[in-house]
């Protein structure tokens, strides 16, 4: 990835309006919840697992303001819940500079705290981020004990894992029989799946770029998997209760020639945004 790309990729991140993050949390929160009260009942005192659960913690938050028994894991070292005097010389001792300095611009910026007030307001939820049980760990070597977990939640990070077969084993493992998943996954075919954060203007990174000439690459993995392919491989370990298409977007910008050159996934895979994937084990 070019130098360039980089820079605009964490320029974009850094100038995010944490106000409608919160907005768009909220509301994957709120649908999480619902189908999780449709299938696994009342989440309080629920043993539940957030993978991927990201420097906000947002839905480990969340669901821990209902009174489940949330631990939330990430590969990402999180200094949301630790104390001030160590958690900056944490975060860079664990992940490295570029992680340390957002860490430290967003504190500056105020940014965290902007994101907190805005979702505390939506919510109307006791809101502790002290309070969470956050572990650096990955979901493909998790060091927890079998048969541990109620449920199994995911927002947006399947599609950052490498090696899905042994993920979806570990979950496998570490949820009790009966238990539910929920995992929301952004659909790399999507206009945009290649996470460049610029997708939303054509004049700077043509449409569906990652899927033809993924010239304005994002600094993340992807795994680059099919929703299909998601859900042959869930299958095989769980039950499939249901599979919730998320909405359809950039039609307007499909032209002909676009269709044409991507000829080898059809339409609705390049409109959908992502899909969730509900389990039972």
């Amino acid at each position: 990835m070019s130098i360039r790309n980089r820079l605009n990729y964490y320029m974009t991140v850094l100038t995010k309006d944490m106000a409608k993050q919160a907005e768009f949390d909220y509301e994957n929160f709120k649908t999480a919840h619902d189908v999780l009260h449709t299938y696994a009942g009342n989440i309080a005192g629920k043993a539940i697992l957030d993978v991927g659960c990201g420097r906000l913690c947002s839905q480990t938050l969340l669901f821990h303001s209902l009174r489940g028994k949330v631990t939330g894991i990430d590969t990402t070292y999180i200094v949301l819940n630790k104390p001030s005097y160590l958690k900056y010389w944490q975060s860079l001792t664990k992940n490295g500079l570029e992680g340390f300095g957002r860490d430290v611009i967003y504190a500056l910026l105020g940014k965290n705290k902007a994101y907190y007030q805005r979702l505390r307001s939506l919510s109307r939820l006791k809101l502790e981020p002290k309070a969470l049980d956050i572990r650096q760990m990955d979901v493909e070597n998790m060091s927890f004990p079998d048969s541990m977990f109620d449920i199994v939640i995911s927002n947006n990070v399947f599609e950052h894992i490498d090696n899905i077969p042994k993920a979806i084993s570990e979950v496998a493992r570490v949820l009790k029989r009966g238990g539910i998943t929920y995992i929301r996954i952004n659909l790399f075919t999507s206009l945009f799946g290649g996470h460049n954060l610029d997708w939303r203007k054509p004049s700077k990174v043509p449409p569906w770029d990652h899927l033809r000439n993924n010239r304005y690459t994002a600094p993340v993995y992807l795994n680059r998997l099919r929703q299909h392919e998601y859900i042959s491989l869930f299958r095989e370990r769980f039950e499939i209760l249901d599979v919730i298409d998320g909405c359809y977007f950039g039609k307007d910008l499909l032209t002909p020639s676009i269709r044409a050159e991507l000829s080898d996934y059809s339409e609705e895979e390049l409109l959908k945004t992502h899909t969730t994937i509900v389990t039972r084990k």
